[in-house]
């Protein structure tokens, strides 16, 4: 039996989260892409029935974990270049984007 799209979109996150908390951006990027080709097939498979309800639940929760663990890593990231730019004898800047996201910008 084949294994359905939902299960399928879950099972993708789940080796996607993996990923990241090992911190492999080689199988981030597989993994990326595999969670993107899953959503595909389940926005063409659709929701079938209020059984499927769970599993979308789910899959939602998973992607939220794995939005947090984005946003630390990339908040990580941020802080190493402040701190090498500061040790460079450079001033950093926190400034708003238009998108609301907490940007740096180097004055010169």
């Amino acid at each position: 039996m084949q294994a359905r799209a939902i299960e399928r979109l879950i099972d993708c996150q789940g080796a996607l989260i993996s990923a990241l908390d090992a911190g492999d951006v080689t199988a981030v990027e597989d993994a990326t892409f595999r969670v993107a080709r899953a959503l595909e097939a389940v926005r063409a498979e659709g929701l079938s029935t209020n059984d499927d309800k769970p599993h979308f639940d789910y899959a939602l929760r998973q992607a939220e974990a794995a939005r947090g663990r984005v946003n630390f890593l990339t908040d990580r990231v941020a802080q190493r270049i402040e701190r090498l730019t500061q040790q460079r004898g450079s001033r950093v800047i926190h400034t708003y984007t238009n998108a609301g996201k907490l940007g740096r910008a180097r004055l010169a």
